[in-house]
């Protein structure tokens, strides 16, 4: 970050998990989760006035709200809007269908903004789709309440990607680091959905791509433990593949373990890039 006011690029994406308290903890004391993601003006030191934010506020009655302000191009008016995410109180019914909140657990936010279109996830599901906004310069996360229950993890902010179709002609595989596991199984973790949907995407636009699937990881543990395990994950990637409604006969899983690294094992940062999933086309 060169300059302290003027970081983010003109593609990025923004995401992170946010575990949210089941309902009835049993504490008598009301509590409210209020987080707020602030996108500041290029330049403007003043973050505090910032006049493009999404705010998810959560009630421990079951009230959730997902509401956004986002300036415009021209710099002089607003975007507004507003979904209701969290449970009825009163019938424990959801206030809107499908809802992807899940209360108890982690749930994963991501946003992207590309030049000018800013888009909101919640656990792979699209909250928010606004057209024209203003490029922001950075950004920062506050929190104006008390929440006993609750955490954020996993924060990543990163420079938009080359789109998945481009990387594939131009390298004939997609390399990813989005798609992660619970330690030592082949669950995957609930932010892999959205890297998971996206190359779903691709193959339901691109009826002719058929990929082999292949799972790697670092040299820590033994070939006996990392070899299986790899293949299992990469199983599990086309399950969920196929969930999603891909014909089976299009994709093959091939665990390949530690055997192929494209970094040394030798360094944490090595490891981490050794540790990837593979769609090579076929």
């Amino acid at each position: 970050m060169k300059e302290k006011w003027n970081w983010l690029p003109e593609i990025f994406t923004v995401e992170f998990d946010l575990y949210v308290a089941p309902l009835n903890t049993g504490d008598e004391e009301e509590t409210t989760l209020d987080m707020t993601i602030s996108f500041g003006e290029r330049g403007d030191e003043s973050y505090y006035n910032s006049q493009s934010y999404v705010r998810f506020w959560y009630r421990e009655d079951g009230s959730c709200n997902l509401t956004w302000t986002l300036l415009k191009p021209d710099g002089n008016n607003q975007t507004n809007g507003e979904k209701a995410l969290g449970l009825n109180p009163s019938t424990g019914d959801y206030l809107e269908k499908d809802n992807p909140l899940v209360a108890g657990q982690w749930n994963h936010f991501a946003f992207s903004f590309n030049k000018r279109a800013f888009k909101g996830y919640v656990n792979g599901v699209r909250m928010i789709n606004v057209p024209m906004m203003k490029a922001p310069g950075y950004l920062f996360f506050a929190s104006s309440a008390l929440y006993r229950y609750t955490g954020l993890s996993n924060v990543r902010i990163a420079q938009g990607a080359v789109p998945l179709y481009d990387r594939l002609t131009s390298e004939g595989k997609i390399v990813t680091y989005a798609i992660t596991f619970e330690t030592g199984k082949a669950d995957l973790k609930p932010e892999s959905v959205v890297e998971i949907n996206r190359v779903a995407k691709l193959m339901q636009e691109h009826t002719d791509l058929n990929f082999e699937v292949q799972g790697h990881c670092d040299n820590t543990g033994s070939d006996a433990v990392n070899d299986p395990l790899s293949q299992k994950r990469a199983e599990a990637i086309v399950n969920a593949l196929v969930k999603l409604g891909i014909d089976k006969s299009r994709l093959t899983a091939v665990g390949k373990g530690s055997h192929f690294p494209i970094a040394p094992n030798t360094t944490e940062k090595g490891r981490a890039k050794n540790r990837r999933v593979e769609f090579v086309k076929k």
